[in-house]
């Protein structure tokens, strides 16, 4: 069965409400690099554990490798703060994917010193913005071991097959992102929105890895499903043991 999670992103409302989220497994988020260098993290540490959440993995701030001495700045700093710690999502910034295989070759050894795996987000690529992971099938061409995907059902088209990408990922899944979308919102609850999600949840039953959940701003909605899917997988560990 998978290892339920729940994503949230760090901030003043997150702390002071940190108790609603009391003996949940969580995946805690750092969007912006200045509020993670600065953030006090013990602090942070020490109410995450007054609440019997266990931290699981870290988001990463969007800082990716072609910011060099900030990329290892962040590296530096979870490992202090979060030793624990053993993978880090993160979004794949924009560049020339051959610079970027580049980098991780020039600085494999440093890169699993760390010993982290690094779950780069699949986005599709725009003109505005190209990415050097620019389809999530790409994590396929990445050269060094400890990269993998983290495979978000909010960021691919309405009608994809999902279950078949995440057949196809598989060996290079580190984690999922699930929630639902619309034409216009991302991250919605995964009973709502344009997605038929219900052949996912029945396929990740039986999926050995990381599923997180990810809902923007809806709290409530996140708690319940994460206590009904924790409550699906758990059984269908003891139907299958059975």
């Amino acid at each position: 069965m998978p290892e339920l999670l729940i994503s949230k992103f760090v901030d003043k409302p997150f702390e002071e409400n940190i108790s609603f989220f009391k003996s949940t497994l969580m995946q805690i988020g750092f969007f912006n690099p200045h509020v993670f260098f600065n953030y006090n993290h013990k602090d942070l540490v020490q109410k995450i554990n007054d609440n019997d959440i266990k931290i699981k993995s870290i988001h990463a701030p969007t800082i990716d490798i072609f910011q060099e001495h900030d990329f290892f700045g962040m590296l530096d700093k979870i490992k202090e703060e979060y030793p624990k710690i053993d993978n880090i999502t993160i979004h794949p910034g924009s560049g020339n994917p051959l610079k970027a295989f580049k980098f991780f070759e020039r600085f494999e050894d440093k890169i699993d010193s760390y010993e982290i795996s690094f779950l780069y987000e699949n986005f599709d690529s725009s003109k505005k913005n190209k990415r050097w992971l620019p389809r999530a099938r790409n994590i396929y061409s990445v050269p060094i071991k400890n990269i993998f995907l983290t495979y978000d059902t909010s960021h691919v088209k309405i009608g994809t097959d999902i279950v078949s990408d995440l057949k196809e990922f598989y060996p290079r899944l580190g984690m999922i992102h699930l929630s639902n979308k619309s034409r216009r919102v991302n991250h919605l609850p995964i009973y709502e929105g344009e997605h038929d999600l219900s052949k996912v949840v029945n396929y990740l039953q039986n999926y050995p890895g990381f599923v997180t959940l990810e809902y923007h701003n809806r709290d409530d909605t996140l708690m319940q499903d994460y206590s009904d899917l924790l409550t699906l997988f758990k059984n269908r560990g003891v139907n299958n043991s059975n």
